[in-house]
């Protein structure tokens, strides 16, 4: 080989020359290419709107009675005597707490052991909160039971409404008290 070039066939356009031709090409169409027509979509409107937005407070179950009790081997027992007001939901729609701590319960913690809820009798629903053999055992202190009752629809809950019982040492009636009532 020689290190020339064969020459250009007859009638042979080269490939940049190829390229060329089709970029003009494109670019004449898209010039001669008639504009979009206009449609009537818009992004404005002349109309307004206008909402009210309310929010439910759901009510705090209504504490009416407390008293509190050592049983000897069963623990302190505090019982209390509740109202829903306005029906706003069941007594099974009722968290209740019981500590040892205020600071504990107002943060939804129960360490005591569990309450049982009998009701409505007339309205009135009555929770039974024990504290346990532990509990007897340490006696002479306060306990705070709380409750709170939950909306079924929205799971959004009340304020708390707690009592503060002292129960005595070994056996007898304490000293109870509604603290906070919703």
């Amino acid at each position: 080989m020689s290190g020339r070039h064969a020459p250009p066939r007859a009638g042979h356009l080269g490939r940049g020359k190829v390229l060329a031709l089709l970029s003009a090409i494109l670019v004449a169409l898209t010039l001669l290419m008639p504009a979009p027509e206009q449609t009537e979509a818009s992004w404005t409107d002349g109309e307004l709107a206008g909402a009210t937005l309310v929010a439910t407070t759901v009510p705090a179950p209504h504490i009416t009675s407390c008293t509190a009790s050592n049983v000897l081997l069963l623990g302190p027992r505090i019982i209390l005597t509740w109202t829903v007001p306005n029906n706003a939901y069941a007594g099974s729609d009722i968290e209740v707490y019981g500590n040892k701590d205020v600071a504990g319960l107002l943060n939804g913690i129960g360490l005591l052991s569990g309450a049982s809820t009998t009701g409505p009798s007339n309205g009135v629903y009555t929770t039974t909160y024990s504290g346990g053999l532990l509990g007897s055992l340490l006696g002479s202190s306060a306990f705070y039971v709380g409750m709170e009752g939950v909306a079924p629809a929205s799971g959004w809950k009340s304020k708390l409404s707690y009592v503060t019982a002292t129960i005595p040492a070994l056996l007898g009636s304490g000293t109870c008290s509604v603290t906070v009532n919703g």
